[in-house]
């Protein structure tokens, strides 16, 4: 199984970033990040697949109608993984990357 992240070809500004994210996204590796499986690119679709994870998001443990209650160790174990990779993003790589998308709705939980 795998998760595919499809670009939408209406926007310009998407489809300009998409090889660079790319690039990226081949070359980091760390323990919190999806691993990237391989990317496609042609005139009709723009897509990276990336490994799945099956786990839930943090958004539905925080926000959705069945969410569990997280409990100050488990809110700090999930604060400091996310602020490590964060660390790693800024600092482990020849470049620093910025995440301008981090929101729970993208950080998946192993549970």
């Amino acid at each position: 199984m795998v998760a595919i992240k499809v670009l939408n070809l209406q926007n310009e500004e998407g489809c300009k970033r998409f090889d660079t994210e790319c690039q990226v996204m081949r070359s980091i590796k760390h323990r919190n990040l999806l691993k990237v499986i391989t990317m496609c690119s042609n005139q009709y679709v723009r897509a990276i697949v990336l490994e799945y994870m099956p786990n839930v998001i943090l958004e539905n443990w925080l926000y959705g109608k069945e969410h569990q209650v997280l409990d100050i160790f488990q809110r700090v174990i999930i604060m400091l993984d996310v602020a490590m990779t964060l660390e790693y993003l800024h600092y482990g790589y020849d470049t620093p990357i910025v995440d301008c998308d981090l929101k729970p709705e993208n950080v998946l939980l192993e549970t």
